[in-house]
């Protein structure tokens, strides 16, 4: 018996944009919801994103949590509309454009 175990990224829905932000992530959650009933759990991005994305956490920081961020990451996103934490996942060749949010499909 053969067992095999592929995994794939399943989007529920993307957003395109010009510059990265925090309400445009919340945003495409909330329209999500509203619209899908969806509640995913991985929000794909293209690597070149990643720093993007650092930006934007940082910049919700108060002053006394602030670190030196020259090596941080971020891997988890808080869904605002559901309380979900949502996994970041980079994708190579991912569109620099896009972000898209879903379920792995196993």
């Amino acid at each position: 018996m053969s067992i095999q175990i592929e995994t794939q990224p399943h989007a529920c829905f993307s957003v395109n944009f010009d510059v990265l932000s925090k309400s445009i992530i919340n945003g495409a959650l909330e329209q999500g919801y509203l619209t899908l009933l969806a509640n995913p759990a991985y929000l794909f991005i293209a690597p070149e994103n990643m720093r993007a994305l650092l930006d934007i956490v940082v910049a919700g920081m108060r002053d006394h949590e602030l670190r030196d961020t020259r090596d941080a990451s971020v891997s988890k996103w808080v869904n605002q509309t559901t309380g979900r934490i949502i996994s970041v996942v980079p994708l190579p060749d991912f569109d620099q454009h896009t972000i898209a949010f879903g379920f792995l499909k196993w």
